[in-house]
């Protein structure tokens, strides 16, 4: 990565028209290739000088941008007339070799204190130097336990060998599956990258979530599938209590009517001079007026034709 530092002073009154054009500038080399980000500044005590930093990926991208006419239209907006002091003017091209290690190892930091991504410095004979929290999470035990231990330890038994041969050979930046034993659990797979250089290697892993993923799609499914059943058994459980409901009142109103028939059925014992009856399981002689009352749901009360024609003549 380059920075390019571009130096001038205006030498007119123009020095505000200037400022006002890099604020409405129309940002065309935010396309050109290689082109990382600019910034502005002002000097605070001569606000005529103005100094332009633009950092490029390499300076080929810079030198290619430069000389094409987007360098010119990218100018369009500055005011007519302008002067620039020549003797301050100047353009320069800094490697940023500082500003690059600050950036890889702000990528370090992080990634070394991540939870979700394998992050591990091996050293030449495997052995782990240092690792992020995420690999002592999917072992289950403490840094201590892990670091300072031989990765190959943690590994499933088919993958130390191929893994092995990946140090010795140097391969990286080339996407390959490892597998984590943890204990007696699950092996955990991971999609890895390894990165050897002289000191030794750096494993930037994350876990493979193409199968979980397809778990939990079909947890979700029968999730959905147990709850429509869940729905569906809770209305028949409403159906049945309800029709059980129905037919206890049946066998209870069946209970009732067996019972006024055996009472209608039964040999009922009649005086021949008061009219009374005896019922079976009573031991005093009633009305058959009062019997039929108690033990039927069938009677009424009224007038027989006579009776009525009776009672109409001895009406007062």
């Amino acid at each position: 990565m380059i920075t390019v530092i571009s130096r001038f002073r205006v030498a007119n009154q123009l020095s505000e028209a200037v400022a006002q054009a890099f604020r409405d500038r129309p940002h065309l080399v935010e396309s050109a290739k290689g082109f990382v980000r600019i910034e502005v500044l002002r000097d605070a005590d001569d606000p005529n000088i103005f100094c332009l930093f633009t950092r490029w990926a390499d300076l080929p991208s810079y030198q290619s941008w430069h000389s094409s006419t987007a360098h010119h239209e990218s100018h369009r907006g500055i005011p007519k007339g302008l002067k620039l002091d020549p003797a301050y003017t100047k353009i320069e091209i800094l490697n940023d070799d500082d500003a690059r290690e600050q950036d890889r190892q702000g990528i370090r930091e992080f990634l070394s204190g991540s939870q979700y991504v394998y992050h591990i410095h091996l050293e030449q004979s495997a052995t782990i130097s240092s690792c992020s929290p995420a690999l002592c999470i999917a072992l289950g035990l403490d840094s201590k336990s892990v670091v300072g231990s031989n990765i190959c330890d943690f590994l499933v038994e088919s993958d130390v060998l191929p893994f092995r041969e990946r140090l010795k050979n140097g391969a990286s930046n080339e996407e390959f599956i490892l597998n984590f034993a943890p204990g007696n659990l699950t092996p955990i797979s991971v999609r890895a990258r390894l990165f050897v250089d002289q000191c030794g290697s750096i494993l930037i892993a994350e876990k493979d979530t193409a199968e979980e993923t397809y778990v939990n799609a079909k947890f979700v499914d029968l999730n959905n599938e147990l709850t429509l059943l869940t729905r569906d058994i809770q209305r028949k459980n409403r159906e049945l209590l309800k029709a059980r409901d129905t037919l206890a009142k049946a066998i209870e109103e069946r209970d009732k009517s067996s019972w006024y028939i055996r009472k209608l059925h039964e040999v009922l014992p009649f005086c021949m001079g008061c009219k009374k009856v005896k019922p079976a399981d009573e031991s005093s002689w009633e009305s058959l007026e009062a019997f039929l009352t108690a033990n039927t749901k069938f009677l009424s009360h009224g007038y027989c034709p006579e009776c009525l024609e009776k009672w109409k003549r001895d009406k007062p």
